[in-house]
């Protein structure tokens, strides 16, 4: 349901309204303008709203003054915060803002909407509108909007690693129970990832599934917000008609892989962070550790 924040109604139905106040010496009782603010799309609640990256939205205002004060002056919007839009576009009549020098047909009541992209910074922006007198009186309203991560967080995080898998430590790792596992033919079923390095050959960090998980290089994703939803949507991007790859070559730090699990509807979302071909953690002579950490 759209709600209006009507500023300048009683606070018991639901609104409030911000009045900055002009010259001193005005008489108390000269009318000041009043100003509402309504958001067309998702509604504001409290001051506030929260939306998803890219979201648009559509402010209406009704800034008023009547009952014999001054005529309106000046509106104009200021923004802070993450999402700045400048400059910001012509209203839908065709009125670029600030507003100055208001013409014969709106000195008494203005109304209007401005349609703007929310942005795709996760944070919030304020939007602050207000409307001026000759006066120097005016009235302004303060709207917060936060653009949020849509979807379904995922919140398991955790670390992993392998190593060459021709040294004396585990060269491959298990994505669904969180941990190391032997490299041997009885532990396929659970070697979500495997490193394939020669024996006697560089470490290199390439690995494969022994199973049915399956992955997708995923350039640009979002990790730290990263969503169910969203690892979803960038494996069947990047999986096309092969429904994945069973191997990764040659992985550097930085890259980020989307990991579908073993065929079914769970994925992974790996973050590789060291590549050490000279780790000699083994002791021994295939050297190599890959290090990574996931999302699940």
């Amino acid at each position: 349901m759209k709600k209006l924040l009507n500023y300048a109604a009683a606070i018991m139905a639901g609104a409030f309204m911000l009045t900055s106040c002009g010259d001193d010496d005005i008489n108390e009782d000269t009318p000041r303008p009043t100003l509402t603010v309504s958001e067309l799309n998702e509604g504001i609640t409290n001051g506030e709203i929260t939306v998803a990256p890219g979201a648009s939205l559509a402010f209406r205002w009704n800034a008023v003054q009547a009952g014999g004060g001054s005529a309106l002056d000046a509106f104009t919007i200021s923004q802070t915060g993450v999402n700045v839009t400048v400059p910001l576009p012509a209203t839908t009549t065709g009125r670029t803002l600030p507003l100055e020098s208001f013409p014969s047909a709106i000195r008494t009541q203005y109304r209007d909407t401005l349609i703007i992209n929310a942005g795709q910074n996760l944070g919030i922006t304020t939007y602050t509108f207000k409307v001026t007198d000759r006066d120097g009186l005016s009235a302004e309203v303060e709207v917060r909007v936060e653009v949020a991560q849509s979807g379904t967080p995922m919140t398991d995080e955790k670390t992993g690693q392998f190593f060459h898998i021709g040294g004396s430590l585990q060269g491959s790792y298990n994505l669904v129970a969180s941990e190391n596992v032997s490299s041997t033919a009885a532990n396929e079923g659970v070697r979500d990832i495997s490193n394939t390095d020669q024996v006697g050959n560089p470490f290199t960090g390439s690995f494969e599934a022994k199973n049915a998980t399956r992955y997708v290089l995923a350039a640009g994703f979002d990790y730290d917000n990263a969503t169910v939803e969203a690892a979803a949507a960038a494996f069947n991007a990047g999986a096309g008609s092969s429904n994945g790859n069973a191997a990764v070559n040659a992985p550097t730090a930085g890259q980020i892989y989307i990991a579908k699990l073993r065929g079914g509807n769970d994925y992974a979302v790996i973050k590789v962070t060291n590549v050490d071909p000279n780790n000699n953690d083994c002791n021994c002579g295939n050297r190599g550790k890959l290090v990574f950490d996931y999302k699940k």
